[in-house]
């Protein structure tokens, strides 16, 4: 049940982030580096971070309410497009 609203949040998100790019790009490389993820291409780094971005903005949303569940970022956030 979890997983699914979250889905259907993310599914949602806005184009405009919440944070400046660099907060963003920091917590992408810290995210790779934690998962040993690489990209293939500068282009699909760039539209993974991307959603990657989108993904942490709505989790940032989602536990600043208080609700009785937190979410985080996991391993596929930035592999799945919106």
């Amino acid at each position: 049940m979890k997983y699914s609203i979250l889905a259907l949040t993310l599914a949602t998100a806005s184009a405009a982030n919440l944070k400046s790019p660099s907060y963003y790009e920091q917590q992408f490389n810290q995210w790779k580096k934690s998962f040993g993820v690489k990209f293939e291409t500068a282009e699909e780094e760039d539209k993974r971070m991307a959603v990657f971005a989108d993904a942490d903005d709505i989790i940032n949303l989602h536990n600043a309410k208080n609700t009785t569940y937190t979410v985080s970022s996991e391993a596929r956030v930035p592999l799945t497009s919106f």
